[in-house]
């Protein structure tokens, strides 16, 4: 009875030791690029000096180039065999959306040396990170439109989220190239997420992280469909210990929702197909503010480092969790 007792007790202890180390937050603190919103040139620049600086663990490169001939870059951070794909700016106004994963992209770098747990997942794991999807867009809020969602094909501009095959067509897409909403002519006809269709068909990515801005919210599958996917626990475990790092981060409040729990659906996102057509647990998050009180698409420039903090939290949870 002791000796259960004692075994008892030392679980006890491991388990709070454990959830600890998940609640922890990183050393690495991010640089000062991060003070303030980037054009998509300069966080281009800023990653390729990144990895040039760091080579045994992180290199860029491209793959594809969009509508209008730019580069979407990656940049892959890790030694390990387990692949986590990480995105962002599938929305141009969204600019939280493509600081966030430059931001835990510049972190893991940097924690590699500094940070024994960061050390630790990047010898296990390996991340590849397009903080920028849609260059084009993202260009054009800088330039003349703040609150410019889509690509820029044709003028009009495709909704890239809703521009893969699984549900393509379906709830929360439209056929009107006019609507924000507009899902393309067909699935994959944009260079956009064909690029991100050849990323994905490099390796077998067993997670993908699709970051979006507002509300504090993390989605899992099905959302172009009102039943369970094969891997609901799994997944929602997985999103439950992401939301636990990243509220425990700062106090803010992120809530997990099944797609099919949403009162409007959608059909041909990038985290329906990674799951549905290649099997990675994906979840969308949707990063600050919790409502358009908080700033909306224009989040202020310091809640940058807070969200990044949430976000790679939140990541290095999902990564550990792959792990075990």
């Amino acid at each position: 009875m002791i000796a259960a007792s004692v075994r008892a007790t030392r679980s006890a202890a491991i388990a709070a030791l454990l959830l600890a180390l998940a609640f922890a937050r990183p050393s690495a603190a991010p640089s000062a690029f991060f003070a303030d919103y980037r054009d998509g040139a300069a966080i281009d620049e800023h990653l390729d000096a990144l990895a040039a600086e760091h080579r045994d663990v992180a290199r860029t490169y491209g793959i594809g180039r969009s509508s209008e001939g730019r580069l979407i870059r990656v940049i892959e951070v890790g030694r390990g065999d387990i692949a986590i794909a990480i995105d962002g700016g599938h929305h141009a106004r969204e600019w939280i959306s493509v600081m966030t994963p430059a931001c835990i992209a510049d972190r893991l770098v940097r924690g590699d040396a500094s940070d024994p747990r960061i050390h630790r997942i990047l010898d296990r794991a390996r991340f590849a990170i397009v903080p920028i999807v849609n260059p084009d867009g993202y260009a054009y809020t800088w330039t003349t439109d703040r609150t410019w969602r889509k690509s820029r094909r044709g003028g009009h501009g495709v909704d890239l989220s809703r521009n893969y095959p699984v549900g393509w067509g379906t709830a929360g897409s439209s056929d009107d190239p006019a609507s924000p909403n507009y899902r393309g002519e067909a699935p994959f006809s944009e260079p956009e997420t064909r690029a991100m269709r050849d990323l994905f068909d490099t390796r077998a990515f067993a997670a993908h992280v699709d970051f979006h801005s507002y509300s504090q919210v993390i989605v899992y599958p099905w959302s172009h469909r009102r039943d369970d996917p094969p891997d609901r626990d799994r997944l929602a475990l997985l999103a439950e210990r992401t939301r636990a790092a990243m509220t425990a981060t700062h106090g803010e409040r992120y809530t997990v929702r099944a797609g099919s729990e949403l009162k409007t659906g959608a059909g041909g996102t990038a985290g329906d197909w990674s799951y549905g057509h290649h099997g990675a647990l994906s979840l969308l998050v949707e990063l600050r503010p919790s409502s358009g009180a908080g700033g909306g698409f224009e989040l202020p420039p310091d809640q940058i480092v807070p969200t990044c903090d949430e976000a790679l939290a939140g990541v290095l949870a999902l990564a550990e969790t792959l792990i075990e």
